[in-house]
């Protein structure tokens, strides 16, 4: 889709942002460009945009990460079983939807079941007035419309658009050999037109998967340059996660039955039947090396490494991920003119060109270019990875390759701080992690390697990012500027109750649960269940703004560098027996209750007997904790008395009952009185289980009550009687919260 009206189309993709009545775009579509539009300090007042250059960004961003945004959408039906209702057409092929209902959404939105890019759809015909039959690389595909009529001119027209100036062709039947210099394939495969001279009629020569040779014309037709992002197993396992297998093989009017079909045609110029041994003749992947990852997915693979007619002679195939070489001329770098995975979009390998140029000058193995400081060529690699997700494969691609055998080691440090960073930020899509993963499973495994501490953080990078999805937010300067210095971690005061301190060494990858974890068990708590019970909460100037930080959300993602962020810690469940194993964990939970008891938010005896004995009992044990002695005062009392009770009361009375209960407290020690003070009364009216009876949580309602902007929808008055507006809470969008870019 051309961006042509961006000053139209991008007013609309703000409204729809931060409306949630647009059903195109799902939750998680419109967290992420909330998240963008925030880093680019763009409000809800569309009137307030004027840069152009900023719309077309905005135009982009979702047209390259919305699914069904920019689409034509028309109702259909496929066989019986199948769940499709709606066929999306859009510029990148089609898309199978279902309406579903969200969580926490009032609307409907589009859940996509199946995608298919138009380099997999070999024909489309219709057969009767209401049904279009797709032939695809492996299965044909039936759906029922009123319009299937205009449904088939928009797709042709796409497809004869598409199929004009490519180089592409797909295998229409298999065609298997044993003869080195012809190419092996199965129908479906997709195949790469290669330049050769003196072709005979009735051949053409080409490559597929790193394999190049000469194969019969009538064997493919023309079809749309391949997608990456689309064409592959990674695809594959997006459509079986999304689409249940009932619903897959009730869409196919027929399968191909077997690898050996009617369909294929074997030569038999050879005896040997056998598949090459090297990695130029097989399809499949042998040790997960990047370098089989290059000879398949790499553009021109076969070019690049010297390959030329039907000999497989020329460069070692490791060369394709080696460290660019430098030029013994002028002593620079050979950058790339396009990206290094064949990507049909000419855009993006545009910009992947860019970003390699800005790799290199990072690396210090490019000019360094002016006005342009370390962090910001990272921010700019980073927020390219982040508002293109199909370059994120090429962009790891690109750094593996520049720290692979790189002779100077202070610039090799400086790319592995580069995958370090994108690792922790982005996964690889499925295509590429396995090949990532023994990257590194290979340095970490070599002792005697010069980056072997760092390839292991990178390894946890991508557990993590796979785990918890990545950061949300671009570092900021002064982190990248750590980071580019070696320095890890970041020294931050976690405050509990009572205004005890944790001092925390976070790290950039950091997740609340992490840290919820650490602080459990520096106050003796272990056990899993027990430890869900406790968060982390963002405190923006003192109370302004009050954000719980999820377990899986990154801490990193909170923190300002004016640290005007505080972090605390809080139980905010109440369901697990108490168990004090320290005189840390005592006061953690006497300093949380002590408060929520001085408020009156408690609940009292009704008599006032009752109330008088209840609070002299509570006011003696407060006494205690301080290690004072059986001496007190009127004014000592009525701070040790809940603000609601206290004008009811008889002071007198409590004053005598209060030391009365003192002299037989004399050997309690301080640690003592304040786990008695949590456990006072029988085991239906203690303070604990009336805690666990109202699932209150008076610190985040105390803070949130403090700021209309944020606690608007969670106002409470009194107790809090549902944890349901706690997980409410919970799920408040990030970037309107604590508006921190």
């Amino acid at each position: 889709m051309p961006v042509t009206n961006s000053n139209s189309i991008s007013p609309q993709i703000i409204r729809d942002t931060y409306s949630d009545s647009c059903t195109r775009i799902s939750k998680e579509e419109r967290h992420k460009m909330r998240d963008l539009l925030a880093e680019l300090h763009v409000g809800t007042d569309v009137r307030l945009l004027q840069d152009n250059a900023l719309k077309k960004r905005i135009v982009v961003a979702a047209r390259d990460n919305w699914a069904v945004y920019f689409s034509r959408m028309f109702p259909v039906s496929g066989d019986i079983g199948s769940d499709v209702q709606i066929l999306s057409i859009s510029h990148r092929g089609i898309k199978l939807l279902k309406s579903v209902q969200a969580i926490g959404m009032k609307l409907d939105h589009f859940k996509v079941l199946q995608s298919y890019c138009y380099a997999e759809i070999l024909n489309v015909t219709l057969k009767e007035q209401t049904m279009l039959e797709f032939s695809l690389k492996n299965e044909q595909l039936v759906l029922y419309s009123e319009k299937a009529k205009q449904a088939k001119i928009l797709i042709t027209l796409f497809l004869e658009e598409l199929r004009k100036d490519s180089d592409y062709v797909m295998a229409i039947k298999s065609y298997i050999t044993d003869d080195k210099c012809l190419l092996n394939f199965r129908k479906g495969d997709i195949i790469k037109l290669l330049p050769i001279d003196g072709l005979q009629p009735g051949w053409q020569f080409g490559s597929i998967g790193g394999r190049s040779g000469l194969f019969p014309g009538d064997h493919a037709q023309p079809t749309a340059a391949p997608d990456y992002y689309s064409s592959y197993t990674g695809k594959n396992e997006e459509r079986q996660k999304s689409t249940p297998s009932s619903n897959r093989s009730s869409m196919r009017k027929s399968a191909v039955p077997s690898e050996v079909s009617e369909n294929m045609t074997i030569s038999s110029r050879s005896e040997s039947s056998n598949p090459l041994p090297n990695i130029h003749s097989s399809p499949d992947f042998v040790q997960y090396i990047m370098a089989e990852f290059a000879m398949k997915y790499f553009r021109n693979s076969p070019a690049m490494l010297g390959w030329k007619d039907t000999n497989a002679e020329g460069r070692n195939p490791n060369s394709l991920v080696q460290h660019t070489k430098v030029r013994e001329d002028n002593n620079q770098e050979i950058p790339i003119h396009e990206s290094l995975i064949d990507l049909p979009d000419k855009q993006l390998s545009e910009l992947a060109a860019k970003n390699f140029m800005a790799l290199m000058r990072f690396m210090g193995d490019g000019p360094p270019q002016e006005q342009q400081s370390d962090t910001d060529i990272l921010q700019s690699i980073l927020q390219l990875c982040k508002e293109k997700r199909k370059l994120q494969d090429e962009i790891c691609c690109q750094i593996i390759k520049q720290i692979t055998d790189h002779p100077i080691k202070e610039n090799c440090t400086r790319g592995w701080r580069v995958l370090y960073l994108f690792l922790g930020y982005f996964p690889c899509t499925s295509d590429l992690m396995p090949f990532v993963q023994r990257y590194l499973e290979n340095i970490c495994a070599d002792s005697n390697h010069d980056f072997q501490a760092i390839a292991m953080a990178c390894q946890d990078n991508v557990y993590r990012t796979l785990k918890y999805g990545g950061r949300q937010h671009i570092p900021s300067t002064l982190e990248l500027e750590a980071i580019i210095k070696g320095r890890s971690s970041r020294r931050v005061i976690v405050y509990l109750p009572g205004k005890l301190e944790h001092a925390a060494k976070i790290k950039p990858f950091m997740v609340g649960q992490d840290m919820v974890m650490e602080i459990c068990a520096n106050i003796g708590i272990v056990d899993s269940e027990e430890v869900k019970e406790f968060s982390i909460f963002a405190d923006r100037k003192n109370g302004d703004v009050v954000r719980p930080i999820k377990a899986n959300e990154y801490i990193f993602d909170f923190l300002l560098d004016d640290n005007s962020i505080s972090l605390h810690f809080r139980r905010v469940i109440w369901t697990q027996p108490l168990h004090f194993y320290n005189d840390l964990c005592v006061s953690v939970h006497y300093n949380q209750v002590l408060p929520i008891y001085l408020k009156g938010q408690l609940l009292f005896p009704t008599n006032i007997h009752g109330a008088e004995q209840h609070t002299a009992i509570l006011a003696a044990y407060q006494h205690k904790t301080k290690g004072s002695g059986p001496m007190l005062d009127v004014q000592q009392l009525k701070a040790y008395l809940p603000k609601t009770i206290a004008a009811k009361l008889n002071i007198e009375r409590v004053l005598k009952q209060t030391i009365q209960e003192l002299e037989t407290m004399q050997e309690l020690s301080p640690v003592k009185a304040k786990i008695q003070f949590l456990y006072f009364g029988d085991k239906e009216r203690d303070l604990i289980n009336t805690l666990k009876n109202l699932n209150y949580n008076n610190w985040a309602e105390e803070m949130l009550i403090q700021n209309t902007s944020l606690s608007a929808p969670f106002k409470m008055k009194g107790c809090c009687s549902d944890l349901l507006q706690f997980h409410a809470l919970m799920d408040y969008p990030l970037d309107l919260i604590l508006k921190l870019r």
